[in-house]
């Protein structure tokens, strides 16, 4: 990871470069000084990347805040739910069962 995080500052520096290049030799070609005030205006852009892309070892991406561990577990509580699953695995069979029952009772009482 450390050595594409590398390669896009690398490339960042390279291409401001060659940017501020361009644009000093427009600065050179042009004497209206509103197109100048341009240049030097994108030039300061440039400047700026520049040096971000050379001082900051997080260029790319920016730590907000330092990975913490976590104090209590986090859900799923395993607790909650093997209790939930052993008294619905405990309840069911039984309702499936009394259904059973009523229904073959009717049926026993309808025949007489």
């Amino acid at each position: 990871m450390k050595s594409s995080l590398s390669y896009v500052q690398k490339q960042d520096r390279e291409e401001a470069t060659r940017s501020i290049h361009y644009l000093k030799a427009k600065i050179e070609e042009t004497n209206i000084a509103d197109m100048q005030l341009v240049f030097y205006q994108l030039i300061e852009e440039q400047t700026k990347t520049l040096m971000l892309a050379e001082v900051s070892d997080e260029y790319v991406f920016k730590t907000l805040s330092p990975a913490k561990v976590a104090e209590e577990k986090a859900k799923p509580k395993r607790a909650l739910i093997v209790i939930l699953g052993f008294m619905l695995g405990g309840m069911l069979p039984v309702l499936i069962v009394l259904i059973r029952h009523f229904r073959r009772s009717k049926n026993v009482d309808s025949k007489l």
